[in-house]
């Protein structure tokens, strides 16, 4: 009944609050895949499906999938550059409320290496919305670092979060307000229960597909 009433029949679909998520983060300059076109079918009123279809961001891969393969040098410039995303969207008003490496594309070049840390996009944000929340900045970082402990030591997060802070405009946080990184550590710990495996299944089938590839090249 919760679904039905919040974006089945009297709400909007998650595709249109995708569509209109992507125009709000593009107005931001938050690189997105540009939206073309939003679907919904509904039989009075009552939602049957719903799609969004979007143009094509060639040679983009999954931020997590990336960061697998990524050299040391790549992973600190992309970790970096997602420090000024972040803090751009959050200085902006935005919180995503979904931000997890799964979430974000990043370009890389024919050759498959990671570019410039500017090229990462944001995707599937239908949970977003406008607002000055610090839970929900403490949740949209603690979705980071459930997938960045997987990929960065204990002191490049912190990096992270410095960059984070210097790109926001607001000093590292010193005293009672280093209760903030507390709280995305245990938000994040909460989240560990729920995504964790769902970052480590995408994993294992990466280096599965990329073993699987590595004995065609042999034979």
């Amino acid at each position: 009944m919760k679904g039905f009433f919040r974006n089945t029949f009297f709400g909007s679909s998650r595709a249109k609050q995708e569509w209109t998520n992507l125009i709000r983060l593009r107005s931001m300059g938050i690189p997105t895949p540009e939206p073309v076109a939003v679907l919904e079918m509904r039989q009075f009123r009552a939602l049957r499906v719903c799609a969004l279809a979007t143009a094509w961001v060639k040679n983009a891969v999954t931020l997590d999938r990336l960061l697998l393969t990524a050299s040391s040098t790549q992973v600190r410039r992309i970790a970096l550059g997602l420090a000024r995303l972040v803090a751009r969207m959050h200085r902006c008003g935005y919180v995503d409320g979904d931000l997890h490496l799964r979430n974000l594309l990043v370009e890389v070049d024919a050759s498959g290496e990671g570019d410039s840390a500017g090229k990462i996009l944001k995707i599937d944000s239908p949970a977003g919305t406008m607002s000055r929340s610090i839970r929900g900045r403490v949740h949209d970082l603690a979705c980071l670092e459930v997938g960045g402990r997987r990929f960065l030591r204990r002191s490049e997060r912190y990096r992270f979060w410095k960059a984070y802070c210097a790109a926001l405009g607001e000093p590292m946080p010193t005293g009672r307000a280093k209760n903030r990184l507390t709280a995305v550590v245990h938000r994040a710990e909460v989240l560990e229960a729920r995504e964790g495996p769902r970052v480590d299944a995408v994993l294992k089938a990466v280096q599965k597909d990329g073993e699987g590839r590595t004995k065609e090249a042999v034979q």
